[in-house]
């Protein structure tokens, strides 16, 4: 091995080791700061809302951990909503396909943050040729 080829192998051998030893120790050790303990969107809680100019206005309480009915929208007791509610629900045949959809989505967003991620690839092939000592004929 010449001086050259032994000089390069061992600076690439102490780069490699460096970089592997670094790479350990790379950041500090990070915790995630807890989130701050709030229940609601005010300061002071709410109990009612303000009436309104309406001669059957009538003030609106809230209920907090109250259930909500599978169809809300009947709530309102409006035929305009429920038909069109109605008809949204009849128009989408399949709620699956689009679930299938966000899945997929959801799939190939993984897959683009793969490249945030280091790669490292080795390859050897070795060979072994003998060439001829007469290789005319």
């Amino acid at each position: 091995m010449s001086r050259v080829a032994a000089r390069w192998l061992a600076n690439t051998t102490a780069l490699a080791a460096a970089m592997l030893v670094t790479s350990c120790a790379v950041g500090p050790d990070f915790l995630h700061p807890t989130p701050p303990e709030i229940t609601r969107y005010t300061r002071e809680p709410l109990t009612h809302t303000s009436s309104t100019d309406v001669a059957s206005g009538r003030r609106q309480v809230f209920a907090p951990g109250g259930d909500i009915p599978e169809q809300w929208w009947a709530l309102f007791r409006s035929p305009r909503l429920n038909a069109l509610i109605e008809q949204a629900l009849h128009n989408n045949q399949s709620l699956q396909s689009a679930l299938a959809s966000l899945r997929a989505a959801k799939e190939a967003v993984y897959a683009q943050e793969g490249k945030f991620f280091p790669l490292a690839q080795a390859n050897f092939n070795p060979t072994r040729k003998l060439a001829s000592a007469d290789w005319r004929l």
